[in-house]
């Protein structure tokens, strides 16, 4: 390290950088801050030459490594915030956007993982699992119009089993999600009428089922994607007498 740069401060016994000093290496990085045994240990800042990102590091060191708590400034804007270990983000942590988002939950390797909460700039907040940097497992989105989806997720998408209540509407579905989309058994309830789509979903609409009308019976068989019965089905009445009537 002494032959690349210049550096001012303590040394020990053995001429090794140890207690405070600064080292200004030739390629214009600077390091200000606690050395022990010609290593950076203890509290320091870190910049960066600007032909290297010109980022900036200020927290605690172990052994020449970014190791516990301390703030990463990005020259972009971002920033991190939190736990570090040998050199990555790892443990509790916040990270901060230049567009304006904010997540702060639990970090492995760099990446999001275990719980945490991400406030979208447009508005939507998440609060739920993350795996490998990705919304994975049970969460809840809110959506700026009031919509709240709450249920599993896969690679940041709707995937697996969850609710989706519409706050315009007061239309709730119930059911199984593939990548986004309404996929497999589930219910949808109309908020209005109270009417209710019960059965098989495909590709986001409802493939075949019981629409069942409030007070009025149902209807059983195949939709087309307007939603509008199509093909074979049959009608299940009820009279001002309470019986039923098929056809």
């Amino acid at each position: 390290m002494a032959d690349a740069g210049e550096f001012e401060g303590e040394y020990n016994a053995a001429g090794e950088f140890e207690g405070r000093g600064t080292m200004r290496w030739a390629d214009g990085d600077v390091y200000e801050g606690e050395w022990k045994a010609g290593l950076k240990d203890g509290f320091g800042e870190f910049r960066w030459a600007a032909e290297e990102g010109g980022s900036i590091y200020i927290g605690e060191w172990s052994e020449g490594n970014m190791h516990g708590k301390g703030e990463y400034r990005y020259a972009n804007g971002n920033v991190y915030e939190g736990s570090f270990v040998d050199g990555a983000w790892e443990g509790e942590g916040s990270f901060r956007f230049t567009n304006g988002d904010v997540f702060a939950g639990v970090f492995r390797d760099h990446k999001k993982e275990g719980l945490g909460t991400h406030r979208f700039a447009s508005g939507e907040v998440y609060e739920g699992e993350y795996k490998d940097g990705k919304r994975d497992g049970v969460g809840t989105m809110t959506y700026p119009n009031g919509d709240v989806y709450t249920g599993e997720w896969k690679e940041s998408k709707m995937h697996g089993v969850g609710t989706y209540k519409y706050k315009a509407s007061d239309d709730i579905y119930s059911g199984a999600y593939v990548e986004g989309l309404k996929e497999g058994a589930g219910t949808y309830e109309f908020g209005k009428c109270k009417s209710k789509l019960d059965g098989t979903w495909e590709g986001g609409t409802f493939k075949e089922g019981e629409w069942q009308f409030k007070d009025a019976g149902s209807y059983v068989g195949t939709f087309a994607k307007d939603g509008q019965p199509i093909g074979p089905g049959k009608y299940n009445f009820l009279t001002a007498t309470g019986d039923l009537i098929t056809q």
